[in-house]
Formats: C-alpha cells, sequence, structure tokens
C-alpha cells in the first residue's frame, strides 16, 4: 500500500492522500486477513520513519 492524492505513485504517509486506512484494515481484520502487509514508503530523514511508524500504531486496535 502507498498513500497518493491520485495524480501519480506519490508513496505519502497515511491519511495525506486518498486511501482510507482506517476502511481498509477493519475490512482486512473482517475477513481475518492474516497475510503479509507491505507499506512503500518513502522517508528523507528519520523523523519522516519515525512518523510512519506512529501512523501504523493506529490501526493497532484492528489485529489484536
Amino acid at each position: 500500500f502507498n498513500d497518493n492524492d491520485g495524480s501519480c505513485d506519490q508513496h505519502k504517509r497515511m491519511h495525506l492522500g486518498t486511501i482510507g486506512f482506517d476502511s481498509l484494515f477493519k475490512a482486512l481484520s473482517d475477513i481475518n486477513y492474516s497475510e503479509l502487509h507491505c507499506m512503500e514508503v518513502i522517508f528523507h530523514n528519520y523523523k519522516d520513519l519515525i512518523d510512519f511508524s506512529q501512523d501504523l500504531d493506529l490501526y493497532e486496535k484492528y489485529y489484536k
């Protein structure tokens, strides 16, 4: 997965584009999807990577 604004392949952080990640992860949880998730991330410095990691923490509730 990677988020974008629909104009090109931008690899934005979650919620900075058009994908509804809350709905996506809820739907995957609803069907008991337990396979690999691949997030494509572009970061410019270590803070970008930390912020992205914290974004993922928002979805932990679907995988407990």
